[in-house]
């Protein structure tokens, strides 16, 4: 049963406290102002006359559904690997698209394939990325995907995992500017979703990145029980409030042990104006078929001026 309810730059960037388990971090509480945040920009900034380097490895139609699985530049030293599926009836262009997170499994975006069939029949574009050190961006920092190694080796890994912050923002932002200028989407027309930790890093990278017109955070939060602590730079508290006024839509689980709903995710939904919020009576997992459909609702709501 669902319930819907609308509802010095070194100083600024290394510096915090050591957490315990669920404790609540100063900028949960008090985001950083715009100046402190405008210092960040610098971080986030690539090169975008970089040269795509757009390789199509396989293309696979099925059932109307016509997946590519690409590659393309991200930075001098980043390659993305994702599938941007798409419906084969009508015109592409004319659909909302989507850039979506995966979780923090290690297949990456090979574990969402069933979400970007699903939306893809219901006529929204997808593009899924592998985030860095996931799926075919596999390396040698992690390799059994477990919860300790991941938290150990990189969610409190302060600033390793501000790396990965800042190089997700700039995944996404090169994804965006792939859609359009190589697949001729209408960059008015492109949202955002994440799943888990796709969730948390999506708070982050739409907060910075104002093109993306709309953001979904599916089964995310603020920090989860492992987390011990970030910095301010990668901490979703001081952006997740900056996608106001564009739409912004939680989902969440009442019982979930990973994202607790009290303590990581109604006190990052507090920093929000308008945002529509979903509470689901489940815990940490995927929401289901129908539960997913009502967020494709949503994003044509948000992508699709007048419903066209």
């Amino acid at each position: 049963m669902i319930n819907i309810i609308i509802i010095s730059i070194s100083a600024i960037l290394f510096t915090c406290p050591v957490y315990s388990q669920w404790e609540s971090d100063k900028w949960l509480n008090n985001p950083v102002s715009d100046e402190i945040f405008s210092s960040y920009v610098d971080f986030m900034k690539y090169d975008k006359s970089l040269d795509f380097d757009l390789k199509i490895i396989e293309s696979k139609k099925e059932d109307g559904i016509k997946t590519d699985h690409i590659s393309f530049l991200s930075t001098p030293n980043q390659k993305i690997t994702a599938y941007f599926t798409t419906s084969m009836v009508g015109k592409i262009n004319h659909n909302p698209t989507i850039i979506m997170l995966h979780g923090g499994g290690k297949k990456g975006k090979d574990g969402i394939t069933k979400i970007s069939k699903m939306y893809a029949r219901d006529k929204i574009n997808i593009l899924s990325i592998d985030m860095q050190y996931f799926g075919e961006r596999k390396t040698d920092l992690i390799v059994d995907f477990t919860e300790k190694e991941k938290h150990e080796k990189l969610y409190n890994q302060e600033s390793q995992y501000l790396a990965f912050v800042i190089q997700t923002v700039k995944d996404v932002g090169r994804s965006f500017d792939l859609l359009v200028n190589k697949f001729d989407i209408n960059k008015e027309k492109i949202g955002l979703l994440g799943f888990s930790r796709g969730a948390v890093l999506a708070s982050i990278v739409g907060g910075y990145d104002i093109r993306l017109k709309s953001v979904a955070l599916i089964i995310g939060g603020h920090f989860d029980r492992f987390e011990d602590g970030h910095l301010a730079a990668a901490c979703p508290a001081n952006y997740v409030g900056r996608i106001n006024p564009r739409p912004l839509l939680f989902l969440n689980g009442l019982y979930d042990s990973d994202f607790d709903a009290d303590r990581s995710v109604k006190p990052l939904q507090k920093l929000t104006k308008d945002s529509e919020k979903i509470w689901l009576e489940m815990g940490h997992g995927y929401p289901g078929d129908e539960n997913m459909l009502i967020v494709s609702d949503w994003i044509k709501k948000t992508l699709l001026k007048e419903g066209k």
